[in-house]
């Protein structure tokens, strides 16, 4: 949970296949799901694909990043968008560094001791420095707020366009983007994250900093977050998770292991790994104390869909999970053992149905509906983002 100021590890690589000519989606009954249901008129899919050069082994990445292939920003099943990579724009082909928010493609990327920030392929920021976004906001009036880390001095920044409203000298942000828990996010009309810094955390708020204080002698603190307009610590004691909010806490699950605040649904869970005997087991508590929830993976990442709170692990192998009441359940779960999501931006839900962008190791991505390939893209390359957006149906 605690990532810090460093970019995590993503499994950056597979290899392709020889790749046919044109750049359209390849439909694949993408009309229906799991349960036979039509895809909504008003649900408009995102993804950024990127294009390698016929054969190339991405897995291996010989090249270092550095071949001739394409950025492609696809809504439905057409590309609206190329940006070529190693050319003039600043443009990396890395995973993580893609980031689809409101139908528009942003993009990220270190050069000449800057971090440059484009937006459909516009540049829109050029902030100095060698160093990289643990969170990307559009507020609600437009404007662009962004947390970076400078892994050089260990510094944080946060900034309104390109104003700076508060540099932190050394931090560690929790959460980040893809990492299945924002470092950076609204509440209430204010801008917020948290970070920690030498066994100690802080909230900040619209640029100002306040500690988190433990609220009980001995407790340790995991998480914290504000929630319609209320704070609330996460925290351990005793063996459990325990919750902090409107002055008093409550001890939700036992268990050693850290665990964070995630909101899915537009409910706050406590999310982590299961203690329980059974192996990759996490659960999902949730912080009003209705209930607690199971499913089957590896760290993975919580979201929801209209029927209910799933999971994904990312790799190793790639699997979605449907929420149980226990831990010892059997679990409705699809494992596919040749493919991965690279990060949690590549995780979306249509209807019931878990929406995944997934990338295959010698063979095309895929976009995965369910347990089901619902369109495949005709060249060699992998998924970095997708996004699910409901929009007026005349659009």
């Amino acid at each position: 949970m605690l990532a810090g100021c460093e970019r995590l590890d993503t499994p950056f690589g597979r290899s392709g296949r020889y790749g046919r000519d044109g750049r359209g989606l390849t439909q694949k009954d993408s009309t229906s799901g799991q349960d036979g249901s039509a895809v909504p008129p008003d649900t408009i899919t995102w993804a950024a694909v990127v294009k390698v050069p016929d054969g190339y082994d991405w897995v291996r990445d010989t090249l270092s990043g550095r071949f001739s292939g394409e950025l492609l920003f696809y809504r439905g099943n057409q590309p609206c968008l190329s940006l070529p990579l190693g050319a003039s724009l600043p443009v990396s082909p890395d995973p993580g560094t893609h980031h689809i928010i409101g139908g528009h493609l942003f993009t990220e990327c270190c050069s000449g001791g800057s971090l440059h920030i484009l937006r459909d392929g516009e540049p829109i920021l050029h902030l100095p420095g060698e160093g990289f976004l643990k969170g990307l906001l559009v507020g609600a009036d437009g404007a662009l707020w962004t947390l970076v880390c400078t892994p050089g001095d260990g510094s944080l920044t946060l900034r309104k366009d390109a104003e700076t409203v508060i540099r932190i000298a050394h931090g560690n942000a929790v959460g980040g983007l893809g990492e299945g828990r924002p470092a950076l996010y609204e509440d209430d009309g204010h801008i917020c994250f948290t970070y920690t810094e030498g066994g100690n955390m802080f909230s900040v708020k619209d640029g100002g900093i306040s500690p988190v204080p433990p609220p009980e002698d001995g407790a340790a603190l995991e998480d914290f977050r504000w929630w319609g307009g209320e704070p609330v610590t996460l925290y351990r004691k005793g063996g459990g998770h325990c919750l902090y909010a409107d002055g008093d806490g409550t001890l939700l699950i036992y268990g050693q292991k850290k665990a964070s605040l995630v909101e899915a649904g537009g409910r706050l869970y406590v999310f982590g790994m299961s203690d329980f005997g059974l192996r990759e087991r996490a659960f999902a508590s949730a912080a009003d104390g209705s209930g607690t929830l199971y499913f089957y993976g590896k760290a993975p990442w919580l979201h929801c869909s209209e029927a209910g709170l799933f999971s994904v692990q990312g790799s190793g192998p790639l699997r979605i999970s449907w929420c149980e009441t226990a831990p010892t359940s059997y679990f409705h779960c699809v494992e596919k053992d040749d493919m991965l999501v690279f990060t949690d931006e590549c995780v979306g839900a249509i209807g019931r149905d878990p929406y995944l962008g997934v990338s295959i190791p010698g063979g095309r991505p895929l976009l995965l509906r369910g347990d089901s390939a619902v369109g495949e893209f005709p060249f060699d390359g992998y998924i970095t983002a997708i996004d699910v957006e409901l929009s007026p149906p005349s659009l």
